[in-house]
């Protein structure tokens, strides 16, 4: 007996999450992040061991200039599921933008080992490397980028800017056509 109200529980619960979640969306496709924010706090609230509701909450407190809760959050989804790559590629996008681009690339060194396969990570990892001035290893990373997804426009144009700080500038004319 007691088995129906658990399940339909569950159920609600389930359905319940997937509105907040449809809700966060739709507040951040208009520009609402404040409304975005509290549904998200309130999706949290029904399944706080969901590693991703702390990323999509810690893009959505970038967004409102919550720096100190973005990194929570990001930390908060690495304890929950620490092989998840993505988790890493996101906390090292916010640390690069706060200035700390040496543990930025630490977390694009883990989110690469997770996920060698991974373009995204490659080219995110070259941008860590060039800003700490390591043209030939963000050369390296952005070649890896491509060769993964020759579709990825962002390494083509971040490896045509290392071409071209190299003195390679056919290389980088060849990159940004």
């Amino acid at each position: 007996m007691s088995i129906i109200p658990f399940a339909y529980t569950t159920v609600k619960s389930s359905i319940s999450l997937s509105n907040y979640i449809e809700s966060s969306n739709a507040h951040r496709a208009s520009g609402n992040y404040k409304a975005a924010f509290d549904k998200l706090n309130t999706a949290i609230k029904l399944d706080s061991k969901n590693p991703y509701l702390y990323i999509e909450r810690a893009e959505v407190r970038d967004k409102l200039g919550h720096e100190s809760g973005v990194i929570e959050d990001c930390n908060k989804a690495i304890e929950l599921d620490p092989k998840s790559p993505l988790a890493y590629d996101y906390r090292a996008i916010f640390r690069r933008k706060l200035g700390d681009k040496q543990g930025a690339l630490q977390d694009l060194n883990i989110a690469v080992k997770l996920a060698p396969i991974s373009s995204t990570s490659h080219s995110n990892r070259g941008v860590a490397r060039s800003d700490l001035g390591d043209t030939e290893g963000a050369l390296q990373d952005y070649n890896k980028a491509i060769q993964l997804n020759a579709k990825n426009a962002a390494a083509y144009d971040n490896r045509a800017l290392v071409r071209y700080e190299l003195g390679d500038n056919q290389g980088a004319i060849k990159d940004w056509q």
